[in-house]
């Protein structure tokens, strides 16, 4: 709710390209736009990795990995 009305901390909330895994519950940060790749080590074993936006992520009950977004 304070996210989607730009309140609190989301008020210079800037949604950007992350990456999810089928099952896990964090996602992370992409290095380049739009692609599947990224240097996490919580990710060097996973293969089936989506791309969505941020805002879907936390919208899924995700949250930030604490390794490459803490």
């Amino acid at each position: 709710m304070a996210r989607k009305h730009k309140k609190g901390q989301w008020k210079s909330y800037k949604d950007c390209s992350v990456i999810v895994t089928p099952n896990g519950s964090a996602f992370h940060k992409c290095k380049r736009k739009g692609k599947a790749d990224s240097d996490c080590k919580h990710l060097s074993r996973s293969k089936h990795l989506n791309v969505i936006q941020a805002s879907v992520a936390y919208d899924r009950g995700c949250h930030p990995c604490r390794n490459c977004l803490g």
